[in-house]
């Protein structure tokens, strides 16, 4: 095998020449001749001294990378040679903090107040003033507060005060079935269908004898709710109510009876789901009071 030199004779060590004149054509054996051992006989272009000196060298280079590639290996320090092409190594994405999820927090729900108005006349639209009355009609619901004694004996002859006159104006002389069997208790409430308009009987509580106003009050609660919870589910627009238990049933609590009533019917509505008093807060609320001096009463009670 033979190469072509081009040029003067370069020393494996990069630091000196041979400057003599080397032939055009050098075959390989020559080259290597030129790195010979010493007991080889000198070639024409080299003595002794020289191929000594490119032993050595030729040595050395042997040592160095050997070491280098030993110290390659076994550090990660040193980068390992490779002749290969090789895929970059990704470099891993450092890792996302995520931010907590900042979240509006809901509007709460508004809650409708109680509305309702107090009326110089009574639920049948007559009383001493005539002032914006008029008889109920269809889309109006009136209360009635009876006497349970009444509803369970199905029958509404001798019953007095409003719901008496009720009955005569609206021609009831006997409880639909319906509320016989709706009302077996006291402050309990249902809506019966006349001919004229509709009506919410509830079985009024007898104050007579209970010993505190609380306990007076907590019944008048229950009786509203109960009338608002009907009033709710009903297709009425309007309610007129009057004075649960402010007749015969007051006892002892008559005169106390403004103040009752106010505090009772908004307890009454406080209990209500949020889904009624939506219903109520589109409807027509009245309390109806007959007489004048007893108008008075109520309207100074509810400022």
């Amino acid at each position: 095998m033979s190469y072509t030199h081009g040029g003067p004779y370069i020393c494996p060590c990069f630091s000196c020449f041979d400057r003599r004149s080397v032939p055009i054509t050098t075959t390989t054996s020559a080259w290597i001749a030129d790195f010979a051992p010493l007991s080889n006989p000198p070639t024409p272009r080299s003595n002794q001294a020289q191929n000594s000196h490119h032993w050595k060298v030729l040595v050395t280079l042997v040592v160095v990378i050997g070491v280098g590639v030993l110290a390659s290996s076994a550090s990660p320090a040193f980068p390992k040679l490779c002749c290969s092409p090789t895929s970059p190594t990704p470099t891993p994405a450092p890792d996302l903090v995520q931010e907590p999820l900042q979240r509006t927090p809901a509007k709460a729900e508004s809650t409708p107040t109680f509305a309702f108005e107090v009326k110089p006349y009574g639920v049948l639209g007559t009383g001493q003033s005539s002032v914006g009355s008029h008889p109920p009609g269809m889309g109006t619901a009136i209360l009635d507060p009876a006497g349970l004694q009444f509803i369970r004996g199905g029958s509404t002859n001798g019953a007095g005060g409003a719901s008496g006159a009720i009955y005569k104006a609206l021609d009831i002389q006997e409880f639909p079935q319906k509320v016989q069997e709706s009302i077996t208790a006291e402050t309990q409430a249902t809506r019966a269908q006349y001919q004229t308009c509709d009506v919410i009987h509830v079985a009024a509580p007898d104050l007579t004898d209970v010993p505190n106003q609380a306990d007076a009050l907590n019944k008048l609660t229950l009786a509203y709710w109960h009338v608002f919870q009907v009033f709710a589910v009903s297709p009425d627009s309007e309610l007129r109510l009057l004075p649960i238990s402010g007749g015969i049933f007051s006892g002892r609590y008559a005169s106390d009876m403004p103040s009752l009533t106010r505090q009772a019917m908004k307890s009454g509505y406080s209990r209500l789901s949020v889904e009624e008093k939506h219903e109520l807060a589109s409807r027509r609320i009245e309390l109806c009071i007959w007489g004048t001096e007893e108008f008075q009463s109520y309207v100074h009670s509810m400022v």
